[in-house]
């Protein structure tokens, strides 16, 4: 029996016929899909890419930015413009998804027995960028609600379009899921799961416990004394000394070429 043969979107098979079905297993296409396509009342993250004075253009990772009306808030809650400008994270919906336009978003709330809505600016916590088959998964299984019974304070949040939001009482436990999210997307045993997430934790915490006695012994240990070279000093005479010595040989100098002289005046006349 012959292995199959799988072909990507757009790839050309001996049967030269191109196939485009995505997200499908047949005798001979293999894909997963990559791209998020929009549907009506999808939950979704995005990133802002441009702010004008009528609407937002919104990074869903599809193929092309999403629309987000300024009127698509709440009474009182848009954000300011310095609040939520380019770059800035929104929670949203869609609600429109026609073939001949962009994809529309809202941000206005489903359920009106909240006193809260959900929507809107992301001012907290951590997203990522993930597959959409690593999305689906993670919507799906029963490790999202494990991760809340376990870790203080967290809250997780996965979107159709691929982005997961995520937040904890403290830096490590955020890592430690960070890491455990990445790792479903290959392993689906959920106490090695629990496990992994358990064990990034102690290491992140053996780290921290490192760092700590390094700055304590730091603190504890007497600052290095630097010593001062030994400086020599060479006793000098005094200048005036120097001056009066100079001067001294400069008159038994002159006396005695003036007493040679005399000497030989004197020699002479004899």
């Amino acid at each position: 029996m012959t292995n199959p043969q799988y072909l990507l979107p757009g790839e050309e098979g001996h049967s030269s016929s191109i196939v485009h079905t995505h997200g499908r297993l047949q005798t001979r296409f293999l894909s997963t899909p990559r791209i998020y396509l929009p549907k009506d009342k999808d939950l979704v993250l995005g990133v802002v890419i441009v702010r004008t004075p009528d609407l937002f253009l919104i990074d869903i990772n599809s193929i092309e930015p999403a629309i987000l009306p300024i009127p698509s808030f709440d009474s009182g809650r848009l954000p300011a413009r310095h609040a939520m400008n380019r770059l800035s994270v929104v929670y949203a919906h869609v609600v429109r998804t026609d073939s001949w336009t962009q994809a529309e978003l809202s941000c206005q709330t489903i359920d009106s027995s909240k006193k809260k809505s959900d929507f809107g600016l992301i001012t907290q916590g951590n997203v990522l960028r993930c597959s959409l088959a690593l999305a689906d998964k993670l919507q799906r299984s029963k490790l999202i609600n494990r991760l809340h019974s376990l870790v203080k304070n967290c809250r997780i949040r996965i979107t159709k379009n691929g982005f997961i939001w995520y937040t904890a009482d403290s830096v490590n436990s955020m890592i430690a899921i960070k890491n455990v999210l990445f790792e479903h997307e290959n392993e689906n045993n959920l106490e090695r799961l629990i496990e992994f997430y358990h064990s990034s934790l102690a290491k992140l915490q053996q780290q921290d416990d490192n760092l700590n006695k390094i700055k304590q012994q730091q603190k504890q240990q007497p600052p290095p004394t630097v010593s001062k070279p030994i400086e020599t000093v060479q006793k000098t005479e005094p200048q005036s000394i120097v001056n009066s010595n100079a001067v001294t040989r400069l008159l038994n100098q002159v006396i005695r070429s003036v007493l040679d002289k005399i000497i030989d005046a004197i020699e002479k006349n004899e």
